[in-house]
């Protein structure tokens, strides 16, 4: 059976690590392939935990014009149409006092509307900060009264952590929100160092979000290709009739795709373009 629908989520996977080669933007091979690929009536969808303000540049260059999973699944849009079909914010109450509880303890958060992100002004000159903004290709609102930021329509909040001890804090506070969001650590390929945590609304996953674009669009599981680099894209992954991951997927993915049938496959790394060898093996 032909692929005739293909889900991509972004970094690891078209965006890498190399500097001024897959690192901010995509490689232009890669773009260029998405593009025909489009052309030829093949359907691309990006599914990620980027917010949609910052995916849809890619979006827009490849001429995508499809709807695409973003927010870590709390946004279904065509960015191109200006069509939205799902939006999910994270329960009022509940973030309002995780915000103030970030806020008073001083870590590294983002808070995600569907236009902005918004930031802690005490971050303004944290390293961190620089970083993520190199990553993202986007420059934060920084705020000083956490009392504004819980007035806006918040889609996703977004928590980083460049060491244990770091990481540890984080845990430690989000242990009394484990029943109230969807609470997933990440990492992205350019700083491994860095430990990322998106947190989104209890019922959203990506893919609950896949599921939602599936039925949107009338897409069939059984001739689409999945492809994703770390576990937690296992989730819309699992379901689709072609699997794919890269060489630097991260081991329990990789473990996953291996054990699947001759309708899955393991690529080239992603900072060698490792998705065109992916196309190359399915024929398409």
């Amino acid at each position: 059976m032909p692929i005739k629908n293909i889900i991509l989520d972004v970094d690891g996977v078209i965006i890498g690590s190399k500097e001024n080669h897959n690192f901010p933007q995509p490689h232009p091979n890669i773009i260029k392939k998405l593009a025909h690929l489009q052309a030829s009536n093949v359907n691309v969808s990006f599914c990620t935990a980027r917010s949609g303000f910052v995916t849809e540049p890619i979006v827009s260059r490849a001429g995508l014009n499809t709807f695409h999973v973003t927010d870590g699944g709390g946004l279904v849009r065509n960015f191109l149409d200006n069509k939205t079909v799902l939006k999910v914010r994270l329960n009022s109450k509940n973030s309002q006092k995780l915000i103030f509880d970030l806020f008073a303890q001083k870590v590294f958060f983002e808070v995600y509307t569907l236009k902005q992100c918004l930031m802690p002004s005490y971050l303004s000159n944290h390293p961190v900060a620089k970083i993520h903004q190199q990553i993202l290709q986007f420059s934060p609102v920084f705020f000083s009264d956490p009392g504004l930021v819980i007035k806006k329509e918040t889609l996703k909040i977004t928590l980083a952590a460049n060491n244990l001890n770091q990481k540890n804090q984080i845990n430690k506070i989000l242990k009394n929100y484990q029943s109230l969001f969807d609470i997933n650590w990440t990492l992205h390929p350019s700083r491994k160092n860095l430990r990322f945590v998106v947190i989104t609304p209890k019922s959203i996953s990506k893919g609950q979000g896949v599921d939602y674009l599936i039925k949107h669009c009338g897409f069939k599981l059984e001739n689409t290709l999945g492809v994703g680099d770390t576990i937690g894209d296992w989730d819309f992954i699992q379901n689709c009739g072609f699997k794919a991951t890269l060489a630097n997927a991260t081991p329990d993915l990789k473990q996953k795709i291996s054990k699947q049938n001759q309708n899955s496959f393991i690529g080239g790394h992603v900072d060698e373009n490792g998705l065109l060898s992916i196309f190359k093996h399915f024929n398409i």
